[in-house]
């Protein structure tokens, strides 16, 4: 009798069919624009360790220089520089707080969130051993990011920029603190 039905009224045909979706949705390891992307991202690290060889190369001079600038303000400095977001709009401040990574390990680090002001909104600033390790924030309009940065001792250093239709800008002077990489915050762990 199962036999003389047509093929897509059969009981088995809709089980094998989203097996083949499946199939085809899931992309396969061996995908050449996969393994492109990965290999991709496995060369970051390598390019930059090739960058710090080189800078290393150049005269002595030319690193003082660069060193001299990026010298970014300590936990202290920036608690009496800026005014912390107060508790009472739902921020706290998370002192060795921990973040769940994407790779599933997890990182402590102090985080701070600071007022809004003219120049910036959603400000906050991660520190590991009371040193910057992260600085993130929505620039107000007509503000540049780098000045922004410079107030915090971070000048001429590469940031981000998210993309979206609110631009967010970060530096993490600490791989494991870039926000792509970490999983969840610790407001997002209460």
């Amino acid at each position: 009798m199962d036999s003389k039905k047509p093929i897509y009224k059969r009981k088995w045909f809709p089980y094998v069919a989203a097996v083949i979706l499946l199939l085809a949705i899931i992309p396969s390891k061996d995908d050449p624009e996969k393994s492109a992307e990965v290999e991709q991202e496995q060369a970051l690290p390598k390019m930059k360790a090739q960058e710090v060889e080189a800078k290393s190369e150049e005269s002595p001079e030319e690193n003082n220089e660069e060193a001299a600038k990026i010298v970014p303000l300590t936990k202290d400095e920036v608690l009496a520089t800026f005014e912390l977001m107060s508790e009472e709009y739902g921020q706290n401040n998370y002192i060795d707080g921990k973040f769940l990574l994407k790779d599933g390990t997890w990182a402590q680090a102090d985080l701070y969130f600071l007022e809004d002001t003219d120049r910036y909104r959603n400000a906050s600033v991660l520190f590991k051993f009371d040193e910057i390790v992260k600085v993130k924030f929505i620039a107000e309009s007509g503000i540049s990011p780098a000045d922004i940065f410079a107030e915090f001792g971070l000048e001429n250093v590469e940031f981000r920029e998210s993309s979206g239709i609110i631009k967010s800008y970060e530096i993490a002077l600490d791989d494991d603190f870039w926000t792509d990489n970490i999983e969840r915050h610790p407001f997002e762990l209460d």
